[in-house]
């Protein structure tokens, strides 16, 4: 059983150094040696940014039926203001335009 964690034993079977899920993990260019990228890749979508969570809300909210979307603006009003739901209704409508080209 590696390291004591019930059902874990297949860790060791599959990676074979001790390592156990959640508890110790490093990435990649520890264990090899190898530097991480110092630029990121532009096909590489930096998922941590807040771009990225602005497109995802409104790759979400576009998804939303009618009465539901206005609700949604409405909560992004009371809850971040005007300026905010604006900034969302305008990435909702970016999306929808990349999402169905004429």
């Amino acid at each position: 059983m590696s390291g004591g964690v019930p059902g874990t034993d297949h860790y060791e079977t599959l990676f074979g150094d001790g390592r156990q899920p959640g508890l110790d993990f490093a990435p990649p260019a520890a264990h090899d040696g190898a530097a991480a990228p110092a630029v990121i890749q532009p096909e590489i979508p930096a998922t941590w940014t807040e771009a990225w969570r602005r497109e995802c809300e409104a790759r979400h909210v576009m998804k939303l039926p009618l009465e539901a979307r206005r609700t949604y603006y409405a909560g992004v009003r009371e809850k971040r203001g005007e300026p905010s739901m604006a900034e969302l209704i305008a990435e909702v409508n970016r999306q929808w335009k990349l999402a169905n080209p004429l």
